[in-house]
């Protein structure tokens, strides 16, 4: 049986997953995830914090947390960015999946993780692994398409655990790419604009990879006739 951690000792756990940069600062953190050549597969920042509902001294803001492991595949269709800090005794993670949806992406779950020192059945201190997750068809509004971004200024809670505790997250700005994409935010998403910036980036158009190559290799030799 494990009791309830310190205050200490939970906030200095929640600490490291979580930080500085809150709701209540106005300030959102922006964190970019690569595919192995350097790509952009999406974006995403904002200001939250976790919330624990039973104490608000608990209560912990961003800080500058970093993505471990930053490398998805960005032709996949479902993705899985972690948010974290990795401490010397073990790794403060927070977990956000987003799947693909023709040529969209919609956020389907959330998991948080934690470690902290509890009392073991035989009075020995352990440290507990402390997860919690949630699946939704979709946290956001809309989906949100390749090449544009979405900015939602509401607050958005999700309960993780128990329901003891939940991932308030504000001024969330989402911008998904595929295999080719700049490196800066597309148009908002409501102007229907969303093309994935492909140019120069060597890199296939996504969803057309068969006609494009077909279409190329058609107005080369249509050039190279005409051109003689």
């Amino acid at each position: 049986m494990y009791y309830q951690p310190s205050t200490n000792l939970l906030l200095l756990s929640l600490a490291v997953l979580v930080g500085v940069q809150g709701v209540n600062s106005g300030e959102a953190t922006e964190w970019v995830a690569k595919d192995d050549k350097g790509q952009v597969c999406m974006k995403i920042k904002f200001d939250g914090l976790i919330l624990y509902h039973a104490n608000s001294n608990y209560n912990t803001y961003f800080q500058d947390a970093v993505l471990i492991d930053p490398k998805p595949n960005c032709k996949q269709s479902v993705r899985t960015i972690t948010i974290g800090f990795v401490t010397t005794i073990a790794p403060q993670q927070l977990q956000l999946t987003f799947q693909k949806q023709s040529q969209g992406f919609v956020f389907t779950s959330i998991t948080a993780k934690w470690y902290y020192y509890g009392i073991g059945s035989g009075g020995e201190t352990e440290i507990v692994e402390e997860t919690g997750s949630r699946s939704s068809d979709n946290f956001l509004p809309k989906s949100i398409p390749l090449g544009c971004y979405y900015f939602q200024d509401q607050s958005l809670s999700i309960p993780v655990g128990d329901n003891s505790y939940s991932a308030e997250m504000k001024n969330v700005t989402f911008q998904p790419f595929a295999d080719c994409a700049k490196n800066d935010y597309g148009n908002d998403f409501s102007s229907g604009d969303c093309q994935a910036d492909c140019s120069g980036s060597g890199a296939a158009r996504p969803g057309n990879d068969v006609i494009y190559i077909l279409l190329a290799a058609v107005v080369g030799a249509l050039s190279v006739k005409f051109g003689n």
